[in-house]
């Protein structure tokens, strides 16, 4: 019985996820792109269909080593005033 309702429960529930998520109006597709693979400078593009507006922050994050063979340079963020402002309003 208790088997029964759990069940019961879960399609329920599963269904109101479906019914949320068709409800969102979510955009398919690619939506933003910032490969971050410039190596050096102090700017980041948006390569995505929109070509967001980007902004880096005053103090900038540092350009480290990347992962050998995947990448040659990576940015490194320090979790407080390094970021990248995206402006999604346009």
């Amino acid at each position: 019985m208790c088997q029964k309702k759990m069940m019961c429960l879960f399609v329920v529930i599963s269904l109101v996820a479906c019914l949320l998520a068709e409800a969102a109006d979510i955009e398919k597709g690619l939506f933003l792109y910032l490969p971050i693979d410039e190596g050096g400078g102090a700017r980041v593009k948006d390569y995505g269909p929109k070509k967001f507006k980007t902004e880096m922050s005053k103090k900038l994050p540092k350009w480290v080593g990347g992962n050998k063979g995947m990448f040659d340079k990576a940015l490194q963020f320090n979790g407080k005033e390094n970021y990248v402002k995206i402006d999604a309003a346009g």
